[in-house]
């Protein structure tokens, strides 16, 4: 599934996506932006033109996906909208984890209802099936992103530097990899992990 925004594409898809696809095949398609939704290490790393957004988490209900949302959708923003750059957005089935990621992006920056934007996605790719865990917690999304008190219309959606992402646990953890931060603070980012295991 891809949705386009002028030359760049949100891509969703399964683990295989990310193994199978090479670096010549995501500069093709000007890919620089990795959203991984599980709790393994991408494929991608080690290779310093593609920014990898880490989502570690399982994928079962009662997992908090919440938290994580702010920074995953701000770096497919970041890269899709500021930079004209194509993401891939992946778990292991590319059903719920990665899925629930797109719809908050949708709603979050398209301003999408979460019903609209679960029948936009699924047109697409027609498997896509966020948990009962996460879907509770997407509909908490769509009143945060409808609310002007709410945390995440106050946050920057032009910059996603070092400041800006060590204002959140969330943040800290999904952004620390991306092109330009300076995330050599490791205690604030194993504050933030031992913090976010404990929820």
């Amino acid at each position: 599934m891809a949705a386009k925004s002028d030359n760049a594409a949100i891509y969703l898809g399964p683990n295989q996506a990310a193994r199978l696809v090479s670096t010549d095949e995501l500069a093709a398609a000007h890919s620089k932006g990795i959203v991984n939704c599980t709790r393994s290490t991408s494929v991608h790393n080690n290779n310093k033109e593609v920014k990898v957004c880490q989502v570690p988490i399982s994928d079962i209900e009662s997992a908090h996906i919440l938290p994580f949302l702010p920074g995953a959708t701000a770096f497919i923003h970041h890269h899709v909208v500021l930079r004209g750059h194509s993401v891939l957005v992946h778990c292991a089935a590319g059903v719920s984890r990665s899925a629930t990621v797109v719809l908050a992006y949708l709603m979050r920056y398209h301003n999408f209802s979460l019903v609209d934007a679960y029948q936009h996605v699924k047109s697409r790719r027609p498997c896509i099936a966020p948990n009962a865990g996460f879907w509770a917690q997407l509909k908490s999304w769509e009143r945060s992103c409808s609310s002007n008190d709410s945390p995440i219309a106050h946050v920057p959606s032009h910059s996603v530097d070092a400041e800006w992402a060590c204002a959140s646990m969330a943040l800290f953890i999904t952004l620390h990899a991306i092109e330009g931060m300076d995330y050599k603070d490791m205690s604030a980012l194993e504050y933030a992990t031992k913090n976010m295991r404990s929820t």
